[in-house]
């Protein structure tokens, strides 16, 4: 174990190096596709950051289920035209296999297409049924 002081919080951390073993359990878990959160549990670390460091700094490749894709210049003009139909994000990720509707209104926002409009829905009110 390595024991040192913060230098920002001035706590105390003890931290366990990585082994061989570790390692070599690491690339399993990775190539077979476990989530950060599974490979820390298994390994008996606090955290996904160690995790990732490892994986960062021993050049160790991770392969998930759901791997990012690139937005495709298609995807982007599509996102343009919906949006301007009056679509919100999750309508529009509805629409797009693989993307959620966080991710349609952040990429919406990079390419500066600016924030989807909420829909508002037309009440009547005299009708008391809409209040």
């Amino acid at each position: 174990m390595i024991t040192y002081v913060h230098h920002k919080t001035g706590k105390k951390v003890t931290k366990r190096p990585w082994t061989k073993h570790d390692l070599e359990r690491l690339a399993e878990l990775a190539a077979a596709g476990r989530t950060l959160e599974d490979m820390a549990r298994e390994l008996g670390r606090d955290s996904i950051g160690s995790i990732r460091s490892a994986m960062r700094f021993y050049r160790i490749e991770h392969h998930t289920a759901h791997p990012r894709r690139r937005w495709t210049p298609a995807e982007d003009s599509d996102l343009d035209q919906l949006g301007q139909q009056g679509l919100n994000a999750q309508q529009i990720a509805a629409l797009m296999p693989g993307r959620n509707a966080k991710t349609v209104a952040w990429r919406r926002r990079a390419l500066g297409l600016g924030r989807l409009q909420r829909q508002s829905v037309p009440f009547d009110l005299e009708d008391p049924e809409d209040l």
